[in-house]
């Protein structure tokens, strides 16, 4: 009964923890949809060329707020990929403090840091060229479909069109299979999404709803770890050192706070390797990983996502102990 108390209160401390982010990314949705304007400004922002640096950035404040503010951001489209993996990759949750608060493992904090900072800026700035290449041969393609399909109608058009008098009539016949084209309809006005009057109500709501979502699933995972989850995965690190990174990013990969815990604690005593850890910790994005699952609609897109982090950070670690870090 304890251990369910005890899970139950780490998981409302913190759920209550990332409340101010995921309103202020609600109230920055709800800004967005009302306005033509902070649409086009805030992409121009938020996809610019800082875009991944800033996300690298802010995800190394030791919290999970900031990548569960890009998700729901991400899931709206108002982010690209490439940022939303720097902010995820950068996030270490709470491993910077659990290491902060022990003296003896204050020299390891900087090398952690400095890793995952640079590796999040460069995958964040490569999958944003990689997509902007695959964008550009689409558009490319596209264009040319289009020209060919322009340069189709218009011989179609020059010999279907005869004038046959006929009583003083004229006719216009078409040959060939010419196309018709008929435009019906009337452009209706886009309406607004939300009244003035909900403005708070709706990003209230939203937050409630995913801070509800965010408390289950810490409360579960966090009762895992009361049980003693905590020492059988440092007793492990301890023994298989190569294996380490494969596992540590597998427990990054909780959607947990306890997740990055285990990972600092056992970097801090020694058990794990500075290449395990930060295996573990760009593998982790905290909660975040739940609220994508909730938010966007694109499994197979979400599975690539939580595929390509595991892999990507379990290779970052491995190279690492290979070289003796």
């Amino acid at each position: 009964m304890q251990e369910v108390l005890h899970a139950a209160e780490h998981a409302l401390a913190a759920t209550l923890h990332i409340l101010p982010f995921l309103l202020a990314a609600h109230m920055l949705l709800e800004l967005i949809e009302r306005s033509a304007a902070s649409r086009k400004r805030l992409s121009l922002l938020l996809n610019g060329k800082l875009a991944p640096a800033a996300g690298g950035a802010l995800g190394l404040i030791p919290q999970c707020g900031f990548s569960v503010a890009a998700t729901k951001l991400y899931a709206a489209k108002h982010i690209g990929l490439g940022t939303l993996i720097a902010v995820f990759i950068a996030t270490s949750d709470e491993a910077i403090p659990v290491l902060l608060s022990n003296t003896a493992a204050l020299d390891k904090v900087l090398p952690l840091i400095g890793i995952k900072l640079v590796y999040a800026i460069v995958a964040g700035y490569l999958i944003n060229a990689l997509l902007r290449m695959k964008r550009l041969r689409t558009l490319k393609k596209s264009a040319a479909q289009k020209e060919l399909a322009a340069s189709a109608d218009s011989k179609a058009e020059a010999c279907c069109v005869h004038k046959a008098e006929s009583g003083g009539r004229v006719h216009v016949c078409c040959v060939h299979g010419a196309r018709s084209v008929a435009l019906t309809g009337s452009v209706e006005k886009t309406k607004a999404l939300y009244r003035v009057h909900d403005f708070m109500r709706q990003p209230l709501l939203h937050t409630l709803l995913i801070a509800a979502f965010v408390f289950g699933v810490n409360f579960i995972f966090g009762l895992m770890f009361e049980l003693g989850m905590e020492e059988a995965i440092a007793s492990f690190f301890t023994r298989y050192r190569y294996a380490a990174p494969f596992v540590a990013g597998l427990i990054g990969l909780i959607p947990n706070c306890g997740a990055s815990v285990v990972i600092a604690q056992s970097y801090a005593i020694g058990a794990l390797s500075l290449g395990a850890a930060v295996a573990g910790l760009s593998a982790g994005a905290g909660v975040a990983y739940a609220v994508l699952f909730k938010e966007n609609k694109s499994l197979k897109q979400n599975i690539g996502i939580v595929l390509g982090m595991y892999l990507g950070g379990c290779l970052l670690g491995l190279t690492l102990t290979l070289f003796g870090y």
